[in-house]
């Protein structure tokens, strides 16, 4: 089977090998690398380096990676554009712990140490609402910055709904220096039998930077993309517009205060079954006793789109961030969006039930018919965040900063349609891809539904103490509740249960702790304890009909770790080992298992998931031109009751994944100002979704490697060009899918070819 071909992995071993016996001997040469030959390239760092930015994302303090007690990896936008990124969801490759869900609705998930990860955990600057239930992995458009944190967020930002981790997408901000960059960038396929061209993508984007008065009080940012992509199934056309503008103005004496208004517009269509191929003689049930393998032989082709339709979001973002020095000691933060966020559906999904063959005589005769869904749902969000800060200090022998904070969102729904159940229609040849009949689109008339009216709040003090710049101890807690409003349209019966359903949900004092040792100036030892919480919902009844007596449900995170940096500005090297639960987890009876209410009921067990393991981040400048970076993860993330069969992995969580990146920079000879890059990553196997036992037998995915490279080439000051090419040997690798009708490959060979121009 081609997706498990061992070359890749062994190329991944030999750099890995070579590298680390390199840098071995290269971490004995005291050299000084200002003395080597100079370079112009494009800035970049790397995640877990102590050269990076300050991360403010995961304490809201702006504090170095090496003195962040947290496992957190950052890519900038020098590194987005070098890989050539797209969304979210092509990052998590080469990111310690961080595993991706697909590329089909809902690929907004992401699973970090073993935890699925939900909406409101990919955070647009610290902000929830972006993205949306049944939403597909965010464009990076706009994105200067990506900040990876692991383990439970719930003391800064609120109710969670699993400990594994939080994804905060930093936007572009105006800069103090003149600027405007124009991108252009063709992208195609030639690979798993699609033909070189047949498939391209088209983008084009401008990004200018202005200081609009001379002393630079007052600056101004506009990013502006529009993009036609194609996809490797036939037929599939996306085009999508994105704008973002926004303003900086610095005031008062000194500067002391400083306003960014935000505004931003993007409208992004989804194909539906992007990505899914079926093959009949793989397990077609999950509960039949085998979990695989996965038979390539009778594979449908990739190329063939058997779904149709797809589904489209509009965002309208305004807002600001307000930053003020109030006293040299006194800070203050405020900040506000407003999201609109409208979703459109008209879909024909690929019903895999409906799998079968239409002769037996005929092995390519399999078809499978479509089911049209369509929907509208609008939603408004108002999110607030606001924060204070006082420090103390006492010469240069201890320094306490105590912050205070609260933040919320006003969450409604203007609009929630549906439609009723449509009958399946249009049986199409997963082989030929040749319907039988076109898809009828019936437009089916939406049913409105309930709107809701909620409220979710946080409030939260953290204090941090600082002894001889050695020591550095953070000490937190939290109280978050959320309260919720429905309305009913006429003719519509609410629920008997209504007013337990709208009940207040109300967390508990959610406690974090951390302490940082710096050994040495380069050396520093951490440890950290952080929680995250889930209200129970109100109307949820116990063995006796009782509601409202189960406590949250919460995540506990405990971890320690190590942060090196080499000297010289030469690299740094991160190791935590964590382990990562969650607690008071909800349990619902069988079906047949009834309270006195005649209703199924909830128990709630001391003990539900829990991830131990370890992960690595690396990264190593060889030579002044040579960098190197590496990531690792060794996870095992088990089910202790959550309705899964106890003992069973988690989902799309491999326990081994490893990672390589590097990039070499010619800076003499005929070959000056050109670079290029290579990367592996390699994952074990998975399970493609949690064991239960009404589905006992998920699709064990198989592990897969992956080569990706790229060129690079500066002309002069202005131009610069890159040619990128993903999955390098073209590897047929599947990143979803439970049941042989229902599978989901990753991208064949991927070529992209960029064109940039400053001034």
């Amino acid at each position: 089977m081609t997706s498990t071909s061992p070359h890749p992995l062994r190329t991944l071993r030999v750099a890995g090998l070579f590298s680390l016996a390199l840098v071995s001997r290269l971490a004995a040469i005291d050299y000084d690398v200002a003395s080597d030959p100079a370079i112009t390239l494009e800035a970049v760092t790397i995640g877990e380096a102590r050269f990076t930015q300050a991360n403010t994302s995961t304490l809201k303090l702006a504090l170095p990676l090496h003195e962040t007690p947290r496992s957190v990896t950052i890519f900038d936008e020098g590194q987005l554009r070098e890989h050539d990124f797209q969304n979210l969801a092509s990052t998590l490759d080469y990111v310690p712990g961080i595993f991706g869900f697909g590329a089909n609705s809902d690929s907004y998930h992401f699973f970090s140490r073993g935890f699925n990860m939900g909406q409101d955990e990919t955070k647009v600057d610290g902000f929830s609402g972006f993205v949306t239930g049944g939403s597909f992995t965010p464009s990076l458009f706009g994105v200067e910055q990506v900040v990876f944190l692991r383990g439970p967020a719930g003391l800064l930002y609120g109710a969670a709904a699993a400990p594994g981790g939080m994804i905060n997408l930093m936007t572009k901000k105006p800069q103090a220096t003149n600027f405007t960059r124009f991108d252009a960038r063709y992208s195609t396929y030639a690979g798993g039998g699609v033909g070189l061209g047949s498939h391209a993508s088209n983008e084009f984007e401008l990004d200018v930077n202005r200081r609009l008065t001379s002393d630079g009080r007052l600056l101004m940012r506009f990013n502006g993309e529009v993009e036609s992509r194609g996809y490797f199934n036939d037929g599939i056309r996306d085009r999508a517009r994105y704008a973002l503008m926004s303003l900086t103005w610095r005031f008062g004496r000194e500067e002391r205060f400083e306003l960014t208004p935000v505004f931003q517009y993007d409208r992004q269509p989804f194909a539906e079954g992007r990505g899914l191929v079926i093959s009949p003689s793989t397990s077609l049930s999950t509960a039949d006793g085998r979990s695989g393998p996965i038979n390539t032989a009778d594979l449908s082709p990739i190329t063939n789109w058997l779904a149709g339709g797809e589904r489209r979001l509009e965002h309208r973002i305004a807002g600001f961030d307000f930053r003020a020095r109030l006293t040299p000691r006194w800070r203050a933060t405020a900040g506000y969006r407003f999201m609109a966020t409208d979703s459109d559906v008209n879909q024909f999904s690929v019903q895999t039930a409906s799998l079968r063959q239409l002769s037996a005589a005929d092995s390519r005769s399999w078809v499978v018919d479509r089911r049209q869904a369509a929907s509208q749902t609008d939603r408004r969000n108002h999110a607030f965040d606001l924060s204070t800060s006082y420090e103390l200090s006492s010469s240069e022998a201890w320094r306490n900063l105590t912050q205070l904070g609260f933040n919320g969102r006003f969450y409604r729904t203007t609009a929630a349609r549906t439609t009723a159940t449509q009958p399946n229609q249009s049986p199409i040849n997963i082989y030929t891809g040749t319907a039988s009949s076109p898809l009828a689109d019936r437009r089916p008339a939406l049913i409105d539904g309930f709107l809701s009216d909620d409220f979710y709040w946080n409030g939260w003090v953290q204090n941090q103490t600082e002894f001889r710049d050695r020591l550095i101890l953070t000490l937190g807690a939290g109280y978050g509740e959320q309260r919720f409003g429905r309305e009913y349209p006429a003719g519509q019966t609410p629920p008997a249960n209504l007013a337990l359903l709208m009940a207040t949900r109300r967390g508990e004092l959610t406690p974090n702790a951390a302490v940082v040792y710096k050994i040495t100036a380069p050396l520093a030892l951490y440890t950290s304890y952080s929680t995250s919480y889930q209200p129970a919902d109100g109307s949820f009844e116990d063995n006796t009909g009782a509601t409202g007596n189960f406590r949250p449900v919460t995540g506990r995170n405990l971890e320690l770790g190590a942060k090196y940096d080499i000297g010289h500005r030469r690299g740094s090297v991160t190791l935590s080992l964590f382990q990562t639960e969650l607690t008071n987890v909800l349990l619902q009876s069988d079906a047949t298992d009834l309270n006195r209410n005649g209703n199924r009921y909830y128990t709630q067990s001391g003990g539900g998931r829990r991830a131990r393991g370890a992960e690595l981040s690396a990264e190593f400048r060889l030579l002044s031109n040579w960098r190197l970076t590496a990531t690792g993860s060794l996870l095992d993330a088990r089910y202790r009751g959550e309705g899964r069969i106890a003992g069973s992995l988690a989902e799309k969580t491999p326990r081994r994944a490893l990672s390589v990146y590097q990039r070499y920079d010619f800076v003499r000879g005929p070959l000056t100002n050109l670079g290029a890059s290579l990367g592996v990553i390699w994952q074990d196997g998975r399970l493609s979704a949690a064991r239960n036992n009404a589905a006992p037998d998920p699709l064990m995915l198989p592990g897969y490697a992956r080569v990706d490279a790229g060129i690079y080439y500066r002309l002069g000051q202005n131009w610069n060009a890159s040619v990128n090419c993903q999955n390098v040997f073209d590897r047929l690798y599947f990143v979803s899918g439970s049941t042989g009708a229902a599978l989901e490959v990753g991208a064949p060979r991927t070529l992209s070819v960029h064109f940039g121009y400053n001034w």
